[in-house]
């Protein structure tokens, strides 16, 4: 895994879940035995043999050079502090100069994780000659905006409720699939792009797919049925994980890794 890094996008408010996220962003708030999604998902990269991290944020930097601090012996965290939000997109575009080192970046969302197979992944991602592969599972509970084809090349999303095209052409849209915030894309694919000159407010995955697909890039969709998927957005979604986690079997065979 030495051409892989990963970017754990943790720069999120957290404003549903007020007040706990006054002081502590979500994706360090304590699930289970001390442990957060941060934990889970950190966890899950070393267990590849993937050491070095990066990691977004826009408050409580104190709190996350803390949490590199406890990591520091056993890889290498790059924070990266943002005044503003940016999106996704946003960040790995203005962070693209230090993500061309290496051939593949694999993401995920800092206040969530999927349960699979990451190695496994990132095989796919290679063997589909894909410049972003993105992770999806229709079984579990998300909404369906991401719009395929049957042979999973992506081919737009839903956008203002309706469909939007990355590329003018004639086909059948087949299928619309979820998105779990995982995906895998290769650094040196993406065009440089002025991104403080050229683009206002948010910038998303789906905006980065287009700008991939309009330089002639492939972009493909992964199905596959992960273990679980833990989501933390509200106090309910929050009171939910701290119980499933402290019942599962999964959960706390994880946590003897740790």
């Amino acid at each position: 895994m030495d051409s892989t890094c990963a970017i754990i996008f943790s720069a999120g408010k957290g404003l549903r879940l007020r007040p706990l996220t006054e002081r502590t962003p979500k994706p360090l708030l304590e699930i289970i035995e001390g442990k957060a999604l941060l934990d889970f998902t950190l966890e899950s990269l070393l267990k590849i043999g993937i050491q070095d991290i990066f990691i977004n944020y826009s408050y409580a930097g104190d709190l996350f050079h803390n949490f590199k601090e406890e990591y520091k012996e056993r890889c290498n965290i790059t924070l990266i502090e943002e005044s503003e939000p940016l999106g996704q997109g946003g960040t790995i575009l203005k962070n693209i100069s230090n993500l061309r080192k290496y051939n593949k970046v694999i993401c995920s969302n800092g206040d969530t994780y999927a349960q699979y197979d990451r190695e496994l992944f990132i095989d796919k991602h290679e063997s589909l000659k894909s410049s972003l592969t993105i992770l999806s599972d229709n079984s579990k509970n998300l909404p369906r905006e991401i719009l395929s084809s049957y042979s999973n090349h992506i081919k737009g999303c839903r956008l203002n409720n309706k469909p939007y095209y990355y590329k003018k052409e004639i086909f059948n849209i087949n299928k619309r699939v979820n998105y779990l915030g995982e995906f895998i894309f290769n650094p040196n694919d993406i065009p440089l792009i002025n991104f403080t000159e050229e683009f206002r407010g948010l910038f998303g995955t789906d905006d980065l797919i287009e700008i991939l697909q309009k330089n002639g890039k492939k972009t493909m969709i992964y199905n596959k049925k992960i273990d679980y998927f833990l989501s933390m957005n509200t106090l309910e979604e929050y009171e939910n994980i701290k119980n499933f986690c402290n019942n599962s079997k999964q959960c706390l065979n994880i946590l003897k890794n740790f």
